[in-house]
């Protein structure tokens, strides 16, 4: 019976091992190929196998950085992401990181916070852009939080 388990054990991690190498050749042919619908799929399934450091080297090195953020966020890698929209010129609008920020839960307070802190003292010295503090329903209530920090 214990032979049995471990032989079991055995063939699942080979099967493993071998869905992450079919699974990341795939991801590199679909971004080689320009076939964006079945890149993003296999990206978005978040039991996906693919190898995590080649897909990042593969979508930075196709300069797929929407993609990027999107694994990150399946992996629940928030920090990764943030950085990815933050770092890149046409993501890193106040509204995507507000937009990533919100889908949060409480257990990734002080990351919100990171993020968010900065922001809000950049609305307030922007006299034109007080609003963004009332474009999002959650960043209210995280705004009175931040206040108590």
């Amino acid at each position: 019976m214990v032979q049995s388990l471990v032989q079991n054990r055995l063939v699942l991690k080979l099967v493993r091992d071998l869905l992450t190498i079919v699974e990341t050749a795939l991801l590199k042919v679909y971004l080689i190929d320009h076939n964006n619908t079945l890149a993003n799929a296999l990206l978005r399934n978040q039991d996906n196998c693919c190898l995590p450091t080649e897909v990042e080297k593969e979508l930075m090195k196709h300069h797929r950085r929407q993609e990027l953020v999107s694994f990150y966020e399946k992996q629940n890698r928030h920090s990764e992401a943030l950085e990815v929209i933050k770092n890149t010129d046409s993501l890193s609008t106040r509204q995507n990181i507000l937009n990533y920020l919100s889908k949060l839960d409480n257990n990734q307070l002080p990351l919100i916070f990171k993020y968010i802190k900065p922001m809000i003292k950049s609305a307030l010295e922007e006299t034109k852009n007080e609003n963004i503090l009332h474009d999002n329903a959650r960043c209210k209530s995280l705004w009175k939080n931040v206040k108590q920090c």
